[in-house]
């Protein structure tokens, strides 16, 4: 017989070996997330080792003359308890290795040449007819930063990327300039039929900087993809034809942006 005590450490460390094979698959959350999210996953992880113990403990098979039938089976119970939380979610833990970026990186809006393009523009033709004007979205910390209830999703499987990246055009202190961009990226999207692309500006909550962004916040391999694509259409417009000054000004500025983390759009 082996005692209650070798019980619970067999049962531990074979809930050790699956979480350990689940945080390398998610890089150990390593440079990913935001620190509230890979909290929220260790704490995850170590509810994993207390329920392997447990099952370990109370649900292993009992072989008075063969101790190490026992010891084997303390371990698969400890090993398998959290495995079967895990598939009762039916998703896999997945890292999101993409994205990045910090605020010192993102630029600045050109605005005394946006302004010059837009008068020079407008003297020789109208620009294409686009939908209403994009307006400021203030945002908050909390909408927009993970948590710990990220972290445990992710520890769980119950999602398989953060929401915590998005596509960044530039950043400015004046919100008309931001929206006018915003405005004329939308109406290059429309130009090249990308209708599935939009620009937005949103301003963070407690800072004074505006930034103008493509799509939502969204996990960092989808604001990667919208980064492509839109960069993409940028590319197309530079090289058709009949392109309007202003226009190529606002898809020189749309191949600025870059992707970053939603965290760091927040002042310090």
């Amino acid at each position: 017989m082996i005692s209650t005590i070798q019980k619970l450490g067999l049962g531990a460390i074979g809930a050790l070996c699956l979480g350990l094979l689940k945080l390398i698959n998610a890089n150990f959350y390593l440079g990913t997330t935001t620190s509230n999210v890979a909290l929220g996953a260790y704490l995850t992880y170590g509810a994993y080792l207390i329920l392997g113990m447990a099952v370990g403990t109370l649900f292993c098979e009992q072989f008075p003359t063969d101790a190490n039938k026992t010891r084997k089976s303390a371990f698969l119970m400890g090993l398998l308890a959290p495995s079967i939380l895990i598939a009762i979610i039916t998703k896999p833990i997945g890292g999101d290795n993409e994205g990045g970026g910090k605020i010192q990186g993102i630029p600045s809006l050109p605005t005394a040449m946006v302004d010059f393009f837009v008068s020079s523009a407008y003297a020789q033709s109208p620009t294409p007819t686009a939908a209403a004007a994009p307006t400021v979205t203030v945002i908050t910390k909390s909408d927009a930063v993970p948590g710990l209830g990220a972290g445990i999703k992710s520890a769980l499987g119950a999602q398989t990327a953060i929401q915590d990246s998005l596509f960044v055009v530039g950043k400015s202190n004046n919100e008309t300039e931001a929206v006018k961009t915003a405005e004329q990226i939308n109406a290059l999207f429309k130009k090249g039929n990308e209708h599935d692309l939009k620009a937005q500006v949103i301003k963070p909550q407690g800072g004074n900087e505006v930034f103008v962004t493509i799509g939502n916040i969204t996990s960092a391999t989808g604001a990667a993809e919208t980064q492509t694509k839109a960069k993409g259409a940028a590319v197309k417009a530079l090289t058709g034809s009949a392109l309007l000054p202003t226009e190529q000004a606002t898809a020189k500025t749309l191949l600025g942006g870059n992707v970053y983390k939603s965290e760091a759009l927040f002042p310090k």
